[in-house]
This record gives C-alpha cells, sequence and structure tokens, in this order.
C-alpha cells in the first residue's frame, strides 16, 4: 500500500509540473477580442486551431485560424472570409492531414464548412440547408469525418449528424440521433471509440439531465438517460470520451446550488452513480484519453484552469494548468495534451502536458519501442502483404477498408505470441485502402493503393 500511494506521489508530482507556460496564439489589434475556440492535432503532433473574433462590441465576428509551425504560430488566416453574428467554430484534421473547419452563425443558425486545399482555404459552403447549430467534430480510423450539431428553438429539438464525403466535397443527408417534441435540446457532443461507433451525448432542456445515444452499423442506438445528481437542475455542456475498451466516460456541468463537475462512465450495461469531480465550482469540462488508457478533465473555474487525472491508482489532482480562466479546447496526441484556451485580455492561449513525463517510474507505461508494430502493407501481384510485430502475447484482428469506411476482409487470428508475422490479403479492386490492426488494446492503421 505504500508503495502504491509513493508511485501515486510521484505522478502527481511530475504531471502537476508537466503544463507548458501559455502561448499566445492570435495576433489581434488591442480592440478585438477571441471567443469560441476549438483545437485538433494532426499524425506528426502539430496542433491546429480555430477561432471566433471580432471588433469590440460589434459581434460581428470572423473565424480564424493557425497552426504551430516549430517554436512560432503561423499568421492567422480569415477562414470565413467575411464576418456575422456569434460563431460556434469546430476543426478536425483526416487522417492524410488535410484541416477542415465548420462554424454555425447562431442567428441565422446555418453551418458553413471549408477545406485547407494546398495553401489555401476553399470557399466557404453550406454544410446543409436545415437549421442547426454549435457543430462538433470527429475523425475515425478510416479517414471519414462526422459532424453533429443540434436545431434551434424551445419548442421542440433534434440533434443531428452526418458526415462528410470528400470525393464530391459535401455532407451526407442529416439524420436524427434524438427528437425532443416539447422542448429543445442542446449542448451536443460526439466521439469515436476504437471499433469505429460513434458516442454522442446531450442535454434536455425538458427533464434537465443528459441523453445519449450510440451508432454502430446497424445505426443511431434508441437514446437513454443518464444519472442525474439532481433532477431539479439543469444538467449541461457534457463531453465524452471513450477509453481503449470502447467505454464512453462522460463529464459535466451540473448546476446545483452552483456550478459543480461530475463525472459517470457506461459499462455496457448501466451508467456508473456520478462521481463529484470538483466540489468547489466550474465548469465547460472537456475530456480525452490518452494512448496509455488514463482519462485526462479539464475545466474552468474561479481561480483558472484545473486538470485531474484517471488512471489505475484512481483520480490524481486537480492540478493546476493556469491562475486565470477561460473557454477551452481540449485534444490529446500520441505524445501530449493540447489545449486551446482563452485568457484575460480576450486572447487565445495554447499549452501542452507531456504525457510519458515521469510515468515510467510508475510502471504504468510499456516501452514505447517494444509497442505493437505494423508496418506499411506491401503490394505483389496476388495483392496485400500485411506485416506486424507483436511485443507481448495478445489477442490480434486485421481488417481492411475502403475510401468509403467499408470493410472488404477481416481476420481474426486470435492470441499470438510476441513475434514477427506476414498474412496475405486477397488481391482488392484498384483504390485506396486502409489496413488496421488491434493487437490487444492498441490500434494502428497503414494506408496503401493498389492500381490496375
Amino acid at each position: 500500500m505504500k508503495r502504491l500511494l509513493l508511485s501515486g506521489l510521484i505522478l502527481f508530482i511530475s504531471l502537476a509540473s508537466a503544463w507548458t507556460p501559455p502561448e499566445r496564439v492570435d495576433r489581434k489589434p488591442d480592440n478585438y477580442v477571441t471567443y469560441d475556440n476549438d483545437i485538433a492535432v494532426d499524425r506528426n503532433g502539430t496542433p491546429h486551431i480555430v477561432w471566433s473574433e471580432c471588433k469590440r462590441e460589434t459581434y460581428y465576428e470572423k473565424v480564424m485560424y493557425a497552426r504551430r509551425d516549430g517554436d512560432t504560430w503561423t499568421i492567422p488566416v480569415n477562414v470565413s472570409r467575411d464576418s456575422g453574428d456569434f460563431l460556434v467554430v469546430a476543426i478536425a484534421i483526416d487522417t492524410f492531414g488535410v484541416p477542415i473547419v465548420v462554424w454555425s452563425k447562431e442567428y441565422e443558425a446555418r453551418i458553413r464548412y471549408s477545406r485547407l486545399v494546398g495553401d489555401t482555404w476553399s470557399v466557404p459552403k453550406l454544410v446543409f440547408p436545415i437549421y442547426a447549430f454549435t457543430p462538433r467534430l470527429v475523425v475515425d480510423h478510416h479517414n471519414r469525418i462526422h459532424l453533429l450539431c443540434e436545431s434551434p428553438g424551445t419548442s421542440e429539438g433534434v440533434i443531428w449528424y452526418s458526415y462528410y464525403i470528400s470525393d464530391a466535397d459535401s455532407w451526407a443527408e442529416p439524420c436524427t440521433v434524438a427528437f425532443c417534441p416539447s422542448r429543445g435540446l442542446g449542448w451536443s457532443n460526439i466521439t469515436v471509440d476504437r471499433y469505429d461507433r460513434l458516442h454522442a451525448v446531450w442535454m434536455d432542456y425538458q427533464t434537465y439531465g443528459l441523453g445519449y445515444s450510440y451508432k454502430d452499423s446497424s445505426g443511431w442506438s434508441e437514446p437513454m438517460r443518464l444519472p442525474d445528481p439532481s433532477g431539479s437542475h439543469q444538467s449541461c455542456d457534457p463531453a465524452v470520451a471513450c477509453d481503449l475498451l470502447g467505454r464512453p466516460h462522460v463529464v459535466w456541468e451540473e448546476r446545483s446550488g452552483g456550478y459543480w463537475i461530475y463525472y459517470s462512465m457506461f459499462d455496457g450495461d448501466s451508467w456508473s452513480t456520478p462521481f463529484l469531480l470538483y466540489e468547489e465550482g466550474g465548469g465547460r469540462p472537456q475530456i480525452v484519453c490518452d494512448r496509455y488508457n488514463r482519462l485526462h478533465v479539464v475545466w474552468a473555474c474561479d481561480y483558472g484552469l484545473r486538470h485531474k487525472i484517471k488512471a489505475d491508482t484512481g483520480w490524481i489532482g486537480p492540478i493546476v494548468v493556469t491562475e486565470r480562466s477561460g473557454l477551452l479546447a481540449l485534444t490529446a496526441g500520441t505524445e501530449a495534451l493540447h489545449l486551446a484556451t482563452r485568457l484575460s485580455g480576450f486572447c487565445l492561449y495554447y499549452l501542452s502536458h507531456n504525457l510519458s513525463e515521469g510515468v515510467e517510474e510508475n510502471g504504468l507505461l510499456n516501452n514505447i519501442e517494444n509497442s505493437p508494430r505494423l508496418m506499411v502493407p506491401g503490394m505483389t501481384k496476388n495483392g496485400l502483404e500485411v506485416g506486424y510485430i507483436i511485443s507481448k502475447e495478445t489477442e490480434v484482428l486485421l481488417e481492411v477498408f475502403d475510401v468509403q469506411g467499408r470493410c472488404v476482409w477481416q481476420r481474426r487470428v486470435g492470441k499470438q505470441k510476441s513475434g514477427w508475422y506476414k498474412l496475405r490479403v486477397p488481391a482488392p479492386c484498384a483504390g485506396l485502402y486502409f489496413v488496421r490492426l488491434i493487437a490487444g488494446p492498441v490500434i494502428l492503421t497503414r494506408r496503401c493503393v493498389k492500381v490496375k
């Protein structure tokens, strides 16, 4: 027990000092302010940030974009190419490293998008003609970008879902995830698990509770309600993330005589009893799962930004991120957490947190060099040759998907001992394919092109 407590203390100390100092991202004039923001990380670990910005007291906002280039940030670009009313922004980066940005105008209630083509952002287009706002984006392992949004109004509410069709540069016809005929639904959020199931959460203004649904190959499940710690008060601003076993974890803001941060998880049968994560008041929590299967929750409070970690030994923290509070967006890369936040002066800042710093001595991480590896598939006249290395005995599953996300080949290899393996996949038709290796909790994907 003493060793376990000491290990947790070492982990806490190392992580408490792991957040970098804030870096200024925007280059706005002093008479301008920043508002909503979002962040994404590409396959090289480069963070990309979007935000809304406008002149003080005008509220005609524009969508700005910048990415980190070495030790500096690129000059911000106006993605929307104009100014509009209050904007809510979201960004995703596909597996080829191409960013796409969507945003909604609150009063117009229309969602538009633009993507980076070479060095130029495309002319903004309407996602679809329905009235909707508050977009959220996520990318699955097959390079498909998924969109969740909601319809405005208090008389009824709809949570909408669509996905991006890259070949046509358009979005699929939206479908309904949840519908409430009497009052609105909102504060929606979406994530994807290692099996490419989508998970959505939202607030129900009729019950003041939270709703949840997941999407697999058969479509969206019947919505279910999360347990509510205070039924007469609002549960709002939920965020969702999945662990390496595919289980969804949700955090939210509970407005019950204050602003409290609560947490619950779904084990496949039921949701756990809501756990009070922070009782001194806080809001807009964000949650991500890192590649070591640890959960990270960051939220804003009166005293700044705080961070808690759920590891094998339980919850650790809260850790001080900043002593200043502001709107935040959080994502997890391979080696670090990445955070964008609006701090004092209505300026936009970036911070990062090294995921591996100081934790190897606690036995929580495997040696990275000994992790499973998937080689770039080789092309032969008979098909694909897939080579991979297993570092320790584990269950292995191999799959091949086409560019539309359809599984064209699958083999459940079963339990394999450590070593080098090679499998031959029957020759597919010409085109782009993705080979995915699932070895225990690890997922690796490689792409290849079959020519005629």
